[in-house]
């Protein structure tokens, strides 16, 4: 995966500089607290949203490519409360 700049050379020119809106990327790795320290902790990328376990099963945080699309960084976690009941 990459994050460019819109107006990246590697962009297919008729898609330089355009702004992506309502896009939310989804990327499952193994171990989210590594790519957030990878990425968030060295400054590379900010984080929109912080890194958390949800109960529903997942540990994430969120960033902003160049263009507005969010990239949703993941690993599974074990469900917890009320969904934990649903997991098989």
């Amino acid at each position: 995966m990459a994050v460019l700049d819109r107006d990246h050379e590697t962009i297919p020119e008729a898609y330089r500089g355009v702004a992506a809106a309502g896009i939310l990327l989804n990327i499952e790795v193994e171990d989210v607290d590594a790519v957030h320290a990878q990425l968030v902790g060295a400054g590379l990328l900010k984080a929109v949203a912080p890194i958390r376990s949800e109960d529903f099963g997942q540990r994430h945080f969120i960033v902003a490519a160049p263009d507005g699309v969010l990239v949703d960084v993941i690993s599974p976690i074990e469900p917890a409360g009320e969904f934990a009941a649903h997991a098989s």
